[in-house]
């Protein structure tokens, strides 16, 4: 290989005239960019005008004036080549690159392969793995970066290095073990430079993936999949390697040459999980993963009898629907574990007892056989699975209400539901609410009259109308776009009413609902929290207490608890957090109380005044030991002030005016806990004193020292009453040989804590005035004998636990009715800070809202919130929510008198035991054939009484309502409907 890029000669002009002539029209800007003179381009148009007439070209005429000139040097061959293509005259610089010479130059190399690495990625394209440091090396060698240059040559490319056992090695990552370059600059490459010893070309393909979200990336590791024929030993399975790009067809062509199978034999490919029937689906498409079984199963004489058994509109030799449902234990069949999928059997139990749409779907037309349904179906919305799921869970009930069957696997309508809603398409553990509204959805979109869904202004005006007016319009606009069996059997609505606290504004909205969820009132909306309360009277001990508080509330409505159990008014009230005796934080009223951290204790403050006085300000106070530390710097030894944290923090409430040094320290002083009276070192705290009825005393006897120290008028001794004018100087120590109470027990700085950097400056009595905000804080800073002889640490940790009213138990959970979960629902709740209602009265504001059921479904589903999320909080309750088994009479929740009764049976509860971690789903049913209830646990079935129904592990209910009429599953003007709507 050359060091030096190799120089066009005249003869190497000549060759490359019948290339240049194609590029003629911009000989003006190439001759610009290979660095001719004015002179040399002047000369060029001067014989291209001499020329003209003569056949001469305009190439030759540039080609003839550039050898008459000696003023440039001939370029390179790689500067050629780049000039080119900086004029766009790409074909004309391919046909220079392929008359180069073999041996080709350092900037050749970068100018043919640079382009070809800044290249976008395209679908389909083959790109080669490289050594990482290879290719590092090469760049160097010529120069590609323009900063990082090494004479060396690179050598033979290297991919060996990529390889162990002839195979790629595993966890390799891009730039730091490999390099990907496109076929085309692999090829250069090898061209030039060759093979090591032992490299072998790695090439792998551009796929896509992601299932909706499509992004490209080249394949680096392969799919290594194990083949195998159905009842073959393990000894006689194959592994072969395959891109995620392979469709179904091509992998079943492949595994049929590897096990020798003819091509008219009906053949269907396997996993452990479903059968792949799409053969245009891709391996990533169906989220293969590497080493999982594919198996060639040959189809039976009956299945083959049946047809196909990929999903198509059930043909007539399909059983009649009352024929599937009255069959010999029709009905108790179980679902097998497909792995982590018992969240999805106990939904699919749920709804296969479910009669009017288990009836729906095994309908038959007696005169053909087939499905009624597959008459609706609605394969062209593009809001559903074009009839995919409708048709699997067809098919799985006709499995399971066929008789015969133990159990049965739901692979098809898995997969399909999967495709659906992706986040269903994997193996991990769901919850079984979130794939019934998910299935629900899907099976109406596919049999949705409303086959070209219209525009409709759901802008309702509801001034001066009657909820009913109000409802129909809603209800009616919502079937000209969603019109199903599925609307008729389990919808409902509900009205929504939003009333401004300040001008009694009420906006109602009507709103359809598949299912209701339901909070639990004495559980899911409450938790237990702690807290610990400081009095304002200083002789009070701090009080622990564990309250129940909603779960969704806010900090006000944790004062509002405590004014409920302690009667101190919520308004002089202040939420603080403490870490390492400092006050880290001030909780605002809107703080949500799930952001509260595991290990975040709330301490509530009593103050004198409102927090919103026009005349205080409460500023928090931090006790500091101040210390002499050494630190050694660069072998020396330096002495080190520091102010370190200790005891308990104080919140004072201070003049907003007419403060002075002497005011402040005498309000800090007074307010001080846990300080020593002197020789004797008793420190005076009342004892037992955490009852609400001290709170008349405490508040009296904190008013009385408030009022006292403000403004200093009779002191104690005069002491801070103009007698110091300046603090004594209490960092250095004092004498150990005496227990005599010092003048001031500490000096005073104050900081701002709004900045980042926290400024702090020493207070003295100079007769300003002390001005202090809702960001400062005031540090006591004290020396360390000071501290040990008059401040009591033992005594500042420790705390009451109150067991007066109000105070809970560690749990905090109880049992409920479902009347209870049913009033929560309809009760004012307060929306919010981020969520405030724009009121058209005015504007934001929070408002509070509540909801009341205005139209009853036939199939009521009832769902629990048992699983509670926070910033750091997750939680299941556990409670036992007690529910009637048979009528469950909801009228006092009726507010729309034109709606029967709802009183409902219970037919079907989807259970959930264990914690947030994962837990397993089952199912109680009742089989329409026998009137018995049944569990259903997986692929176990067994009868249950009835009494075993009612149970704390209950997650979603299903009733059916008694004084409706079961609507019709297939109306013959519904063919119809779905042509007037196609129009």
């Amino acid at each position: 290989m050359d060091d030096c890029d190799l120089l066009l000669s005249v003869d190497d002009l000549c060759r490359l005239k019948p290339a240049l002539d194609k590029a003629q029209t911009k000989w003006y800007e190439l001759g610009t960019r290979l660095r001719f003179s004015s002179q040399v381009l002047h000369d060029i148009e001067k014989n291209v005008r001499a020329s003209e007439g003569e056949g001469t070209t305009f190439m030759s005429a540039m080609l003839e004036g550039w050898g008459k000139s000696l003023d440039p040097a001939l370029p390179s061959w790689a500067h050629l080549i780049k000039c080119l293509r900086d004029v766009e005259e790409q074909d004309v610089a391919k046909e220079v690159e392929e008359l180069a010479p073999k041996v080709v130059g350092k900037e050749a190399q970068k100018a043919i392969i640079e382009p070809l690495l800044r290249q976008a990625i395209e679908k389909g394209e083959t790109w080669y793995l490289v050594h990482a440091e290879w290719i590092k090396n090469w760049k160097r060698f010529v120069n590609f970066d323009y900063f990082s240059y090494s004479p060396s040559n690179p050598g033979p490319v290297n991919t060996v290095d990529l390889l162990r056992d002839g195979q790629l090695k595993d966890f390799m990552s891009e730039s730091s073990d490999f390099a990907l370059v496109p076929e085309p600059a692999w090829q250069k490459l090898v061209s030039w430079y060759g093979l090591s010893q032992g490299s072998i070309p790695i090439p792998r393909k551009v796929v896509e993936y992601g299932l909706h979200v499509k992004e490209l990336k080249v394949e680096i590791y392969l799919i290594e999949l194990c083949l195998c024929q159905e009842g073959d030993s393990p000894e006689k399975a194959v592994t072969k390697a395959f891109s995620r790009s392979t469709t179904v067809g091509e992998l079943e062509a492949i595994m049929r040459d590897i096990f020798e199978v003819p091509n008219d034999i009906k053949c269907v490919l396997a996993t452990f999980y479903h059968d792949l029937l799409k053969p245009m689906v891709t391996l990533g498409e169906l989220s293969i993963h590497s080493r999982e079984k594919i198996v060639l199963r040959r189809r039976t004489a009956s299945e083959l009898s049946e047809g196909s058994t990929e999903p198509s509109p059930p043909d007539h030799c399909a059983p009649r629907g009352a024929e599937a449902t009255t069959a010999p234990n029709a009905g108790l069949c179980g679902l097998n574990n497909l792995g982590n999928t018992c969240f999805m059997n106990s939904a699919l139990q749920c709804l296969s007892n479910t009669e009017p749409l288990r009836s729906y779907f095994l309908a038959t037309d007696p005169t053909t056989g087939g499905k009624l349904y597959t008459g609706v179906l609605n394969i062209n919305n593009p809001l559903g699975s074009g009839g995919a799921i409708a048709q699997a869970f067809s098919k799985l009930m006709e499995e399971m209400w066929r008789g015969g069957k133990t159990s049965v696997a739901p692979r098809l309508l898995k997969h399909e539901v999967g495709d659906f809603a992706p986040r269903f398409s994997g193996y991990g553990q769901q919850d079984s609410q979130e794939l019934l509204a998910f299935l629900l959805d899907g099976l109406h979109e596919d049999i949705n009259l409303v086959q070209k869904k219209p525009y409709v202004d759901m802008d309702i005006k509801n001034d001066g109308r009657t909820d009913k007016d109000i409802a129909d319009e809603t209800w009616m606009k919502y079937l000209m776009r969603n019109k199903s069996f599925i609307v008729d059997l389990f919808q409902g609505q509900y009205r929504s009413t939003v009333t401004c606290p300040q001008c009694n504004t009420v906006s109602k909205t009507f709103d359809p609902f598949m299912y209701l969820s339901l909070s639990v009132p004495t559980s899911s909306e409450m938790f237990v929290i702690s807290i610990t309360l400081v009095r304002a009277d200083p002789s009070f001990p701090l009080c622990k207490y564990k309250l129940r508080v909603i779960k969704q509330g806010t900090i006000l409505d944790l004062k509002v608890e405590v004014q409920n159990v302690t009667k101190i008014n919520q308004s002089n009230m202040m939420a603080v957090s403490i870490e390492k005796c400092v006050i880290e934080r001030i909780y605002d009223d809107a703080f949500i109380l799930t952001d509260l951290g595991d290990k975040d204790e709330v301490y509530i403050y009593e103050l004198i005044h409102s927090v919103d006085s026009s005349s205080y300000v409460a500023v928090t106070v931090q006790h500091c030991e101040e210390r002499i530390m050494s630190v050694k710097y660069s072998y020396k030894e330096y002495q080190k002030q520091e102010k370190i944290p200790f005891g308990f923090p104080l919140v004072i409430e201070v003049p907003k005016v007419e403060c002075t040094f002497g005011n402040l320290y005498a309000i800090i002083e007074s307010q001080c806990r846990f300080i020593k009276s002197g020789g004797d070192g008793a420190t005076h705290v009342k004892e037992g004193k955490g009852s609400s009825s001290s709170t008349g005393s405490s508040r009296d006897a904190a008013a009385e020292v408030c009022n006292k120290n403000n403004p200093v008028q009779n002191t104690t001794e005069g002491k801070m009453n103009g007698q110091h004018q300046k603090q004594p100087d209490i960092a250095r120590p004092a004498s150990t040989g005496t227990r005599e109470r010092p003048v001031c027990l500490f000096r005073l700085d104050v900081g701002n804590r709004k900045g980042k950097k926290i400024k702090q400056e020493e207070l003295s009595e100079n007769g300003k005035t002390v001005v202090l905000n809702n960001y400062s804080f005031v540090a006591c800073i004290w020396n360390s004998q000071t501290k040990n002889d008059f401040y009591n640490e033992e005594m500042a940790m420790r705390r009451e636990e109150s067991t007066g009213p109000g105070s809970v138990g560690v749990s905090g959970q109880k049992d409920c009715d479902l009347a209870e979960c049913f009033r929560s629902l309809s009760t004012a709740r307060l929306l919010s800070e981020d969520n405030k209602w724009n009121c058209p009265k005015c504007k934001k504001v929070r408002a509070t809202k509540k909801f009341d059921i205005w139209k009853w479904p036939k199939i009521l589903i009832v769902h629990f919130k048992r699983f509670s999320f926070g910033r750091f909080r997750r939680s299941k309750i556990e409670s036992l929510i007690r529910f009637p088994i048979k009528d469950c009479d909801l009228s006092d929740f009726r507010i729309n008198p034109d709606e029967p009764s709802p009183v409902y049976d219970l037919f079907a509860v989807s259970n959930h035991y264990g914690g947030m971690g994962g837990g397993h789903y089952t199912a109680y049913a009742k089989n329409s054939n026998t009137g018995n209830w049944y569990v259903f646990n997986d692929s176990h079935v067994e009868q249950v009484p009835e009494d075993r129904v009612v149970s704390s592990a209950a997650y979603v209910l299903f009733f059916c309502h008694k004084n409706k009429e079961t609507p019709l599953g297939h109306k013959k003007n519904d063919i119809q409907d779905r042509k007037e709507t196609e129009v």
